[in-house]
């Protein structure tokens, strides 16, 4: 049996997490069932401790959808879960040219400027708007503190090489989005063409 104090330990356990496992104004799309113990812990009562947003997907089914619509900036799910998105995005990886290929271990970087605010009030970097912070080394030193940490987590062949960080964010009104909120890649290539070169050159 779980008690209420051993729920109580994980939460402040979590809670105690460097990076922050989660911040107060973070959107969580949850898909497990909530008879899931890692959900009930870890996704609904830390998500209500912590303070965050959670929109429930409707089902596995409509999962895509839903995060497409709700733009979740964290998401819980179980290994297989992962393995299967995983392998729907290799054999997606696997079907497009080499250069492309190498693209994707490098990857064009998009920063949630709420995320951004509050992570710069946080380690005392001032700033008066939030697009100063995406050419400030403090803040660009941060962000490679916490790319070396989520690589830390992953096989050499998953991680991150190079990135580049795109100012403004992808949106159906500057062309990158579909009306069904998917990415377009062409625009997208075409539109940062010089960035992916940079990649690309220093790979």
């Amino acid at each position: 049996m779980i008690l209420h104090k051993n729920i109580m330990a994980v939460i402040k356990s979590i809670n105690k997490i460097s990076p922050p496992f989660v911040y107060e104004n973070d959107q969580s799309v949850p898909f497990l069932p909530l008879s899931h113990v890692f959900e009930r812990v870890a996704g609904h009562f830390y998500g209500m401790y912590a303070g965050i947003t959670s929109s429930y997907a409707q089902s596995i089914e409509t999962f895509a959808v839903d995060i497409r619509e709700k733009k979740p900036t964290v998401v819980l799910a179980v290994p297989r879960a992962c393995e299967k998105v995983y392998q729907k995005i290799t054999m997606q990886v696997a079907e497009q040219p080499q250069w492309k290929q190498k693209i994707f271990l490098s990857a064009l970087v998009n920063i949630n400027l709420n995320q951004a605010k509050t992570l710069a009030k946080k380690n005392n970097i001032d700033f008066d708007k939030p697009q100063e912070l995406l050419k400030n080394k403090e803040f660009l030193s941060i962000v490679d503190e916490h790319v070396a940490e989520r690589n830390s987590h992953l096989a050499r062949y998953e991680t991150i090489k190079k990135y580049k960080i795109i100012e403004n964010e992808f949106s159906q009104e500057t062309g990158e989005l579909t009306a069904s909120l998917k990415l377009k890649r062409n625009v997208i290539y075409e539109k940062y063409k010089s960035l992916i070169q940079q990649i690309y050159d220093s790979l």
